[in-house]
C-alpha cells in the first residue's frame, strides 16, 4: 500500500450528490492522502433503453443528457470536497455509461479499494447504488468499504479496527488487510475469532464435549495466525478476542465502538468459524460503523 501517488493504485469512490456520498469522498480523500495514492470519483449513468417504454424512446436522448449533466455536476461537487479536504491529492473523475456494478467489476482489478457511502438501516440504502451494493461486494476483485458516519458513542482516537477471522483464505486476506489499515489509520486492532459448536455438540452430547480443550485449541490457532503479522506490524497494538458466539451478532456488537469492521467474503469450516459470506452481508445491513469486505 505504500508508494508515491504515481505508483499507487487509486481509491475509487461512488458519487451520487447525496450528503453521505460527499462525506465518504471526504473520508476517502484523507485515507488516500495517508496512502500517497490518487483518488478516482465515479458517477454511473446506465443506458435508459432497457428501462423505458416505447412511448418514451423519443425522449430518451434528452433524459440521458440530463442524467449526464447532473452526473457531471455531482462529480464537480465531489471533486471540490476532495480538493478542499486534501489540496495536494491527485483527483480524477469519470462519468460511467453502464451500471456501477458492471464498472466496478472491471475497475476493481486496477484500484486498491472501492468506497461506497452507506446509511445505517435494516436494508442497504446507498443512494448511488441501491441493490447493486451486494453485487459489488460479491464480485469486486479488491476490498470494498461500505463507509458509514460514526455514531457519537466513543472518540475516534479510541475506536479500533475490528477483524473477524476463521480458517478460510478470504479471512486470512482480511486479517492482513486489517493490520495494514490499522497501521495506516494509527488505530488499535481487535482480532476476533468466534465459533458455534452448539449445533454440532447439542443435546446429551454437549455434556461430553471438552469445552476448555476446544477453547485452548482455538486460542492457540488464533495466536498462530496473529504472531507473524505482529512481527511485521510492530506499531499496531493488537487485542485478541476468542470465544463461542455467533460471529454476526458478536461483530455487530463490536461495531458500535469500532471505526471499521473487516471481514472476508466467506468461510468454509463448520467448527473453526462460520460462513463469513452470511456474516459480511449481515454487517453490510446492520453494522454501526464502516464495513470493509475483503476477497
Amino acid at each position: 500500500m505504500n508508494g508515491s501517488a504515481s505508483e499507487a493504485r487509486p481509491l475509487l469512490v461512488g458519487v451520487d450528490g447525496s450528503e453521505v456520498a460527499l462525506a465518504a469522498v471526504r473520508w476517502a480523500a484523507a485515507f488516500a492522502a495517508r496512502l500517497h495514492a490518487p483518488l478516482r470519483l465515479a458517477y454511473a449513468t446506465p443506458p435508459l433503453e432497457p428501462y423505458i417504454g416505447e412511448l418514451m424512446v423519443s425522449t430518451s436522448g434528452e433524459l440521458t443528457k440530463e442524467m449526464k449533466d447532473r452526473g457531471r455536476a455531482y462529480l464537480d461537487a465531489a471533486t471540490t470536497v476532495a480538493d478542499e479536504a486534501q489540496p495536494e491529492l491527485t483527483v480524477d473523475s469519470v462519468l460511467v455509461e453502464s451500471t456501477f456494478s458492471d464498472f466496478c467489476a472491471v475497475e476493481s482489478a486496477y484500484v486498491q479499494m472501492i468506497v461506497l457511502g452507506s446509511r445505517r438501516s435494516g436494508l442497504i440504502r446507498d443512494l448511488t447504488l441501491g441493490g447493486e451494493s451486494i453485487r459489488i461486494l460479491n464480485h469486486a476483485d479488491c476490498p470494498v468499504l461500505l463507509w458509514r458516519d460514526l455514531l457519537p458513542t466513543a472518540p475516534l482516537s479510541t475506536r479500533p479496527v475490528v477483524v473477524g477471522i476463521d480458517d478460510s483464505p478470504a479471512a486470512k486476506h482480511a486479517l492482513i488487510a486489517a493490520f495494514d489499515y490499522a497501521g495506516v489509520l494509527g488505530a488499535p486492532l481487535v482480532v476476533a475469532h468466534f465459533w458455534r459448536v452448539g449445533g454440532l455438540a447439542g443435546g446429551w452430547s454437549a455434556g461430553l464435549f471438552d469445552w476448555q480443550e476446544f477453547q485452548n485449541r482455538a486460542s492457540g490457532w488464533l495466536n498462530a495466525q496473529i504472531e507473524p503479522l505482529c512481527d511485521k506490524y510492530p506499531s499496531v497494538e493488537v487485542q485478541r478476542i476468542c470465544y463461542e458466539a455467533s460471529p454476526a451478532v458478536a461483530l455487530q456488537s463490536f461495531s458500535s465502538s469500532a471505526q471499521m469492521v473487516v471481514v472476508g467474503t466467506r468461510g468454509h469450516n463448520r467448527v473453526i468459524g462460520s460462513a463469513l459470506g452470511a456474516v459480511s452481508q449481515n454487517l453490510a445491513h446492520h453494522s454501526d460503523c464502516s464495513v470493509l469486505v475483503v476477497h
